[in-house]
């Protein structure tokens, strides 16, 4: 026997909960990095055409810069273009409302909604840790999350992490509780 929790999916929570996520995951870290993929491109295409200027004059330079600043252009359009996919948008207006139940079991945390179930072995997880409420069990950079709602209580909510912790493989645990 294990524990069982039930809940409605939320895509604001579940968007929330992906920030929630990358804070922990990457303190302090993304947003520079973000800005770092952003200016690096067109600045080392305009060095490399500085120095060409003195060495080879300005056609080089030109051809370097509309060359950079195109491959750059690029990568950001398709990958504005990625995000904004309609492909993606209908799935989740369908799952909102949708009731999800999670259940902590021996043999791992088995995940039930109307539309399948799923069952991932407790080695499969890197860490876990609470949030504002919830829980979040992580796996290769992305979490299973179980909201704050989804427990009657204070006292749910630490049994299920209890059950968690006890779970984990060593090493699991033991960057679970870095957080």
């Amino acid at each position: 026997m294990g524990l069982k929790f039930s809940y409605d999916y939320r895509i604001a929570e579940d968007a929330a909960a992906g920030i929630a996520l990358r804070d922990v995951i990457y303190p302090g870290g993304a947003g520079l990095l973000s800005w770092i993929a952003l200016a690096l491109p067109p600045s080392v295409a305009a060095l490399a055409g500085a120095y060409l200027v003195t060495a080879a004059g300005f056609s080089i330079l030109l051809a370097i810069l509309i060359v950079g600043v195109s491959v750059w252009i690029g990568y950001l359009l398709s990958a504005l273009a990625h995000r904004l996919s309609t492909k993606r948008v209908p799935s989740l207006q369908e799952k909102e409302g949708m009731e999800a139940v999670v259940e902590f079991l021996e043999e791992g945390v088995r995940q039930v909604s109307r539309d399948g179930e799923s069952l991932l072995r407790w080695r499969a997880f890197h860490s876990a840790f609470e949030k504002d409420g919830g829980v979040y069990m992580v796996i290769a950079g992305s979490a299973l999350v179980v909201p704050a709602r989804a427990f009657p209580s204070a006292d749910a909510r630490r049994e299920a992490m209890d059950w968690i912790y006890a779970h984990l493989t060593p090493e699991a645990r033991a960057r679970s509780e870095r957080h």
